[in-house]
């Protein structure tokens, strides 16, 4: 069966960010340094030197002679790349192995690439690496570099980027020393390069494949090697490389570069010689700052007013990272950019047909108060899968701001063209309603006095895409050689002469310590968040709901056990607030399987049995439970031997996919005189046979006597309503108090399991002495559209539904009232079956009553098939039905059947009778070639709108309101 969507997620709600997270002092350096970097051992400290500290140890000085203060430093294995004002210098394991002279320096990094053990064997070299440089005129190099024993051997710089926009091709410039331009170029605000970040070549390893549903809907999240993802480039590729070319490497690295309106990713072979597709510079993505004043209107965020908040809105920084969304359930490679601290939008890396591509993916809009700002710093970076931080200079106490890209609303934000059209639609539904439809609008004044109406669905969506990120208050002064660095966790910051560390906690030590602190309550709770998805804000938490599940379940049954036996000591009332808690703590973080394996197992040992059930029957009327196949009698037993049958029933109706074998629980079902769960039980497992025969058989033994006692508790009486909701079920796929309905297989498993028994003359005729009008209640819905296009669809695969019938019937009532020759082919089961009702209704009507109420059933339940089904009948089948029907629609205000049908697709509330009885005889009119006899009933029967549509003249004064309420029907 299938199941209605459940709601959004919010993730992080009304968290407290201070319990996740530890601050502390880390050291002190001796003066002010101008730049650090570390890794997972040393932290280098830049001034004109390099210092190198390990354990807050000086271990190492690097450099020989003074020189400029050093403004970047990039680390890589056992790299270190240190940008000076006029000059890098590149380290070794210490060792200072390449030093490179020029103009104006502004940033330089090693790309995370190193050639592959193929190639190093082949040129005998020890070691191949690149450089991508940034000068202050925002041209960027890249610069491949070959070291044998600790000595480069040569440079080879080629340009990727150049006034502005990118540069067409790779060109191999041989130049060891030197200016890296000479021309005194400015580049205007609009093309200035504001950040500059190299995707970690570990990433690549989880980028999705578009066209590989394994690749996009795997769970495996463990490291490859990356010569084995990049297969597909090297295919790529190698069909245009000649036999005589000299390839150093087909891996190749994504750079982003960020602008005050624009984010730009390109794509750079890794290598010199390469051939002349890999030398091509490939944009990504070029995507341009959007609109967001829709999010500053209509949360009123003040605009910026001072130079620092406006030199801010203006600014932007990016990063990379892994990350997933709430919708998707899936880890993506992103790519984050914001702008003005404000707005964050993420970008998904996948590949496709053997390219790669980069897609929006979400964004994320958060306030800020412009007006408090002390500084126009801006970063945010990854501290670990899906979680970032931004940076908040304010007057009163720096903050760091907290998120996660699941908080991110996936997709592309609204523009102002989208908002009109949505608004434009709403008002057009709640015009043509008639006031039956009234839709919320919110309005905003723009500052150019234009009014903007945003719909309630447009809301919503805005709503989703704005949240109050988690907020940390730094105790951290603010100062111009402020830094930000994020590795394993933690954010290193930077400030005057002192380095601190903020460090998120993993999940599994947030809970040891709240287990340790004995604040179970809490830890139960943050440990359902955790599980749930609904709090992300701790780190190593799987993005995956199934890995998530798995990685958290023996955790929370050690802590469940934990808190069970520490508590069944003290023999007092707080042993059931235990129960309580454990059964909510162990369902709702799905591991039902151990509540009543071990934790039930405990306390009926205990003497607990009858509060553990009266919890769990507490618990289970709020919320089901997943009981484990296993265990699933036991406690159903358990519940009927200390009087709970209503609580046995709700966990039977609440099973889902059930995919184990349900014998035992059918056994039950039927002992226990529980049809309704046996409806439901039989129909999850595509069993539309047995509940029926069941009620039969229960029906038939009750009407022999005294036997009856021996079988079942229930009558005659009972029974019925439990037989003709069954068969209505199956027809409309839709079982009672249930979110569930029948997928289009199980449709089709039961029209032919059920049908070819269920349509049976002597069947039939049964159902018949049993309630008349209830059987052609039910029968109808045979005839619905749904079921007609499931008849087409089985006919389309070449399976057929048998529908047994008399030589007799089929030779002579099914010809006598059926054109089977302008029938379409699909359909004829459902002749078949109609001819077999009537047929069935003719020996009725010799033992029956009141043959003339029994008539008018039967002529509006034909009326009703020829306006639901389209079967050719013939005239001399129709004609008398239809008059019948249609004099008896006029005297009676209820119908024998329900017409509303005909409004499907139409607003509904509150439209007259009389306008629904027109169109309903409109289409049984239309079905019947528009007959000149009913036509005449029609006039005779004074049905003035039905006249009027066929146009037959009609008394306009007599029913002038209801003909406009019929046009305006009609305009709908």
């Amino acid at each position: 069966m299938q199941k209605k969507k459940k709601s959004k997620i919010k993730p992080n709600q009304n968290v407290d960010i201070q319990e996740f997270i530890q601050q502390r002092f880390l050291m002190e350096f001796n003066k002010q340094p101008n730049f650090i970097t570390l890794n997972a051992k040393f932290i280098f400290v830049g001034y004109e030197f390099v210092h190198v500290y390990e354990s807050n140890t000086l271990v190492k000085v690097l450099g020989s002679e003074k020189k400029k203060k050093v403004i970047h430093m990039d680390t890589y294995q056992d790299y270190l790349l240190v940008s000076h004002e006029n000059e890098i210098v590149l380290y070794q394991s210490f060792k200072e192995i390449f030093q490179y002279k020029f103009f104006k320096l502004k940033k330089a990094l090693i790309v995370p690439i190193q050639a592959t053990e193929e190639f190093l064997t082949e040129i005998k070299q020890e070691q191949y690496i690149e450089l991508v440089i940034q000068d202050e005129q925002d041209h960027i190099y890249k610069f491949p570099i070959e070291i044998h024993f600790f000595q480069v051997k040569e440079v080879i710089r080629t340009q990727l980027f150049k006034y502005g926009d990118p540069s067409s091709k790779q060109k191999f410039k041989k130049k060891r020393i030197g200016k890296i331009s000479d021309e005194e170029y400015v580049p205007p605000l609009s093309k200035q390069i504001q950040d500059m970040k190299i995707m970690d070549t570990k990433l690549q390893e989880h980028i999705q494949n578009m066209d590989d549903r394994e690749s996009v809907n795997s769970n495996d999240q463990s490291p490859v090697k990356i010569k084995k993802k990049n297969s597909f480039l090297q295919k790529l590729f190698n069909k245009e490389q000649k036999e005589d070319s000299y390839i150093y490497s087909n891996q190749y690295f994504l750079l982003a570069l960020s602008f005050p309106q624009k984010i730009l990713v390109i794509r750079a072979f890794f290598g010199n010689k390469l051939n002349l597709e890999q030398s091509k510079i490939q944009v990504l993505l070029n995507f341009n700052r959007p609109d967001a004043y829709i999010y500053n209107l209509c949360f009123n965020l003040p605009s910026p007013q001072t130079e620092i908040s406006q030199q801010l809105m203006l600014k932007s920084t990016c990063c990379w990272g892994l990350g997933n969304f709430k919708e998707t359930n899936k880890r993506y490679v992103l790519l984050v950019i914001n702008w003005g601290g404000r707005e964050y939008y993420a970008f998904k890396v996948m590949s496709s047909e053997s390219k790669i591509q980069i897609v929006q993916g979400g964004h994320f809009f958060i306030p800020i108060p412009f007006d408090h700002l002390a500084s126009n710093i801006l970063e945010t970076r990854f501290i670990t899968n899906s979680i970032l931080y931004s940076f908040l200079p304010v007057e009163h106490g720096n903050e760091l701001l907290f998120m996660t890209t699941s908080q991110f609303e996936y997709g592309v934000p609204f523009a102002l063209s989208q908002i009109e059209k949505h608004t434009q639609q709403e008002k057009n539904i709640q015009h043509i309603s008639q006031g039956q439809y009234n839709p919320k609008f919110y309005q905003y004044l723009r500052s150019t006095g234009e009014t903007v109406i945003v719909s309630q669905g447009v809301m919503d969506s805005i709503n989703d895409g704005f949240q109050q990120p988690n907020r940390l208050k730094l105790n951290i002064p603010l100062s111009q050689n402020m830094q930000f660095y994020s590795e394993n966790d933690s954010i290193y910051i930077l400030s005057q002469n002192k380095l601190y560390q903020v460090k998120i906690k993993h999940w599994d030590e947030h809970l040891h310590d709240l287990c340790e602190a004995s604040e179970w309550e809490k830890l139960f709770q943050t440990a359902i968040q955790i599980t749930q998805g609904q709090l992300t804000l701790l780190s190593n938490i799987p993005e995956n709901d199934i890995q998530r599940y798995s990685t958290l379940k023996e955790t929370c049954c050690q802590l469940a056990l934990r808190y069970m036996l520490i508590e069944l000591p003290n023999k007092n009332l707080r042993n059931r607030e235990s129960v309580k808690y454990v059964i909510q703590f162990l369902v709702q973080t799905q591991n039902e399987e151990y509540l009543f394996k071990s934790i039930e197992d405990l306390l009926v040992g205990c003497g607990y049995k009858e509060i553990f059930y009266d919890y769990l029957r507490d618990f289970l009327q709020s919320q089901p439970a997943n009981i484990p196949p296993e265990y699933l009698l036991r406690v159903l037993k358990m519940f009927f031997e200390l009087d709970q049958q209503e609580t046995a029933i709700s966990i039977i109706m609440s099973l889902q996919n059930i995919t184990f074998d349900t014998k035992h629980l059918v056994d039950f079902c039927i002992e226990k005189d529980l049809i309704d769960p046996l409806m439901y039980v039989c129909s999850q497992t595509n069993d539309f046979l047995t509940p029926y025969l069941r009620i039969l058989t229960l029906m038939q033994v009750q009407m022999q006597g005294e036997l009856e006692r021996q079988i079942t508790t229930l009558s005659v009486q009972q029974l019925i309503p439990y037989l003709f909701n069954y068969i209505q079920f199956c027809m409309t796929g839709y079982f009672k108090n249930q979110d569930n309905y029948f997928t289009e297989k199980q449709y089709k498993i039961m029209l032919i399991d059920l049908f070819e028994y269920l349509f049976d003359q002597q069947n039939l005729e049964q159902l018949f002495k049993i309630d008349y009008l209830w059987t052609l209640k039910v029968m109808l819905l045979a005839f619905q559209s749904k079921i007609q296009d499931i008849f087409k669809a089985l006919e389309s695969e070449g399976k057929q539904i048998s529908i047994r019938m008399p030589k007799v019937v089929e030779e002579g009532l099914l010809t006598e009232v059926i054109d089977l020759n302008k029938t379409k082919p699909h359909l004829y089961p459902l002749c078949r079956i109609y001819a077999l009702i009537k047929q069935a209704e003719l020996t009725y009507y010799g033992s029956a009553n009141d043959l003339e109420k029994l008539y008018s059933i039967s002529a509006a339940f034909t009326s009703h098939v020829i306006a639901v089904c389209p079967i050719y009948f013939t005239s001399n089948h129709y004609i008398l039905p239809i008059q019948h029907y249609m004099g008896l629609l006029r005297y009676q205000e209820d119908t024998i059947f329900d017409i509303q049908w005909v409004l499907k697709g139409r607003v509904q509330k509150d439209v007259p009778i009389e306008l629904v009885k027109n169109e309903f005889l409109l289409r049984c009119i239309e079905r019947c070639d528009y007959h000149d006899e009913i036509k005449i009933k029609s006039q005779e029967c004074k049905w003035y709108l039905v006249n009027l549509q066929l146009g037959l003249g009609q008394n306009a004064g007599v029913y002038k309101n209801v003909i406009e309420q019929w046009n305006h029907f009609i305009n709908i």
